[in-house]
């Protein structure tokens, strides 16, 4: 923490699930990202984001809402969220307000 202002450095990590010629089903894949961040949670990460690269080999999550859904439920205090939201969502949310 800096004396100074008060404020500290926090760290936060972006990624996306990507499928390559070596890597495992698609559940394995999940189950080990989801490992991957509940490690970076314990080592004190303050987020992570989950890029949407759609109809590419870089993004095996066709709904990066449910993922970070079923990853909420194994983390306790990381913050997370996906990189971006389509239009489409934020204008219903705002129609809700």
């Amino acid at each position: 923490m800096s004396e100074a202002t008060g404020a500290k450095l926090e760290f936060g990590l972006f990624s996306h699930i990507e499928k390559t010629g070596g890597s495992p089903a698609l559940d394995a894949l999940y189950n080990e990202h989801i490992r991957f961040i509940q490690e970076a949670e314990r080592a004190g990460f303050w987020g992570y984001h989950l890029a949407e690269h759609h109809a590419t080999s870089l993004s095996m999550v066709p709904s990066p809402g449910l993922f970070l859904a079923a990853l909420a439920r194994k983390t306790k205090r990381i913050r997370i969220g996906p990189d971006s939201l389509p239009a489409a969502v934020l204008q219903s949310a705002a129609a809700d307000l």
